[in-house]
């Protein structure tokens, strides 16, 4: 029997001249820790040599969870007359690959926020104690009442027995700080206890952004959207109980995700799809740094001076009230607000009028335009996180604005990363691809389904596959040979060994 006829590759004068495969994410630059509120800089630093992670995951998860703590206790105006406001609950994500620490460091900037949940269990369970109380007692009154309304009606059918029945206790309020993993229905019930806003933990975003997607999950979504405002009222539908208006859902995101997995959602709001109603813009503290490829060990104890200093910060913006910052209560509001001084004011101003030309300039793809146009609320925001959380009290000073102001340069090359990844996916593909091919993983000659039969990020189809595969072939290093076995040719690719030494 005849084996397969393979078509020759010629000489090896004749391979083409490869051309190395430029960086397909965009380069983003390593934060500065000058960009952290003094009250939690050591902490967040110390954090990081110790898990040798990006200093962004620490640094973004503790201003999502001071965010969180201030909430809409107190909100900032941001122009002098204006009566424009935002409140500091802000949203964050985290991507990295899954050895990159993002979960342990999420986690270790969280333990403020754990730790005030778990102080505020016996206050909740004392709560509870008094509610049942009240409860028995309501019910025994309503017994009494039913006895003294039936007698009366009998007498006039038409009589008001309104004034015999006791007013029903109210529910008693369940202080939390921190939620994950929660039903729509479970959060509602969170968010009636804490107006003032409370942090969403999703240690993997993509199951929640997922899960919002469907179509039977339009009220979550909705929900969400209404949260990142902070200031708005909801209409909350309950099971036994029909209707609930929430007077105010305030909600700070945070959670982690990796680049493959992000990809899908970005493509959406890249092209305008279906999906696209802003949720992914609006995680306005998304970062994606690079991972240090150098690593020394580290075996010391934490800092406990700067993890005192940053616990401390916490309780204090946890016990916040306006008065002691400083905030008012302006006309026909209800969040007392702070504004800027006027130095600050003049820098914002400017800062804002520079942005504004940016978005209307028409040279950002329209994922981009509408993420950036959240800067706006973005800035002032991160201006009140630092100001409050280094405890000044006041108008809010030159050097929070400009603190805000670097964290917003920094947080738009984050952007570009993230939008441009997913424009192109297979140039991405393609450098990991290339990247198994001069470590050993895949021969030096091999099938389309080789490249993807080891599921590696942006390789799981024959699809992604051939996307990776024609950016190799256009850069000169494979080339294509055909395998004839009697049946249909095979597809067969031929590393070209000029290209291993780039």
């Amino acid at each position: 029997m005849n084996g397969p006829v393979i078509r020759p590759f010629p000489s090896d004068t004749a391979w083409p001249v490869p051309e190395a495969l430029s960086d397909a994410l965009h380069p983003v630059p390593k934060l500065d820790p000058d960009l952290l509120p003094d009250a939690l800089r050591a902490w967040v630093c110390d954090t990081q040599e110790l898990m040798q992670c990006p200093l962004d995951f620490p640094a973004v998860s503790a201003m999502v969870a001071a965010g969180s703590l201030i909430g809409a206790k107190v909100g900032i105006r941001p122009k002098r007359k204006d009566d424009w406001m935002v409140v500091a609950n802000v949203w964050g994500l985290i991507i990295g690959r899954p050895s990159s620490k993002k979960s342990p460091s999420m986690s270790e900037m969280l333990k403020p926020l754990r730790r005030l949940d778990v102080e505020a269990t016996e206050v909740n369970a004392e709560a509870a104690k008094a509610y049942s109380k009240a409860k028995l007692a309501y019910e025994a009154r309503k017994k009494d009442a039913d006895i003294k309304a039936k007698a009366a009606l009998k007498k006039d059918p038409d009589s008001d027995v309104s004034g015999f029945y006791p007013d029903e206790p109210p529910r008693a309020r369940r202080i939390i700080r921190i939620i994950n993993d929660a039903t729509y229905e479970a959060l509602g019930v969170a968010v009636g206890d804490n107006p003032n806003g409370l942090l969403v933990e999703q240690d993997e975003m993509m199951g929640l952004l997922t899960g919002l997607r469907r179509e039977d999950k339009a009220a979550d979504r909705a929900f969400y959207l209404t949260g990142w405002n902070g200031t708005q009222p909801h209409k909350f539908s309950r099971i036994m109980r029909g209707e609930v208006i929430l007077p105010n859902v305030c909600l700070s995101l945070l959670g982690g995700t990796q680049p493959g997995k992000i990809s899908e959602f970005v493509r959406d709001a890249n092209k305008g799809g279906s999906q696209d109603d802003g949720l992914l813009q609006r995680f306005g503290m998304a970062v994606w740094p690079d991972q240090d490829r150098g690593y020394f060990e580290v075996d010391r104890y934490p800092d406990s001076f700067a993890r005192t200093k940053a616990n401390e910060a916490f309780d204090r913006l946890a016990n916040l009230t306006p008065e002691s910052v400083g905030a008012t209560l302006e006309a026909f509001a209800k969040v007392p607000t702070l504004r800027l001084n006027e130095q600050a004011q003049v820098h914002f101003l400017e800062w804002l009028s520079d942005m504004e030309k940016e978005l209307r300039s028409g040279e950002l793809s329209p994922a981009l335009e509408s993420h950036f146009g959240k800067h706006r609320s973005l800035v002032p925001q991160l201006a009140l996180i630092c100001h409050v959380l280094d405890g000044h009290s006041g108008p809010i000073g030159e050097a929070s604005l400009f603190r805000a102001i670097s964290w917003a340069d920094h947080l738009k090359e984050h952007a570009k990363r993230l939008y441009g990844a997913a424009l192109q996916p297979e140039k991405e593909a393609a450098r990991t691809l290339w990247k198994r091919i001069k470590d050993g993983r895949l021969d030096h000659r091999f099938s389309t389904r080789d490249a993807y039969r080891k599921q590696w990020t942006g390789l799981t189809n024959a699809t992604e596959a051939r996307g990776a595969l024609a950016v190799l072939l256009e850069h000169g290093l494979i080339v294509p040979e055909i395998v004839q076995t009697g049946g249909a040719p095979s597809e067969m690719w031929v590393v070209n060994p000029r290209g291993l030494n780039l």
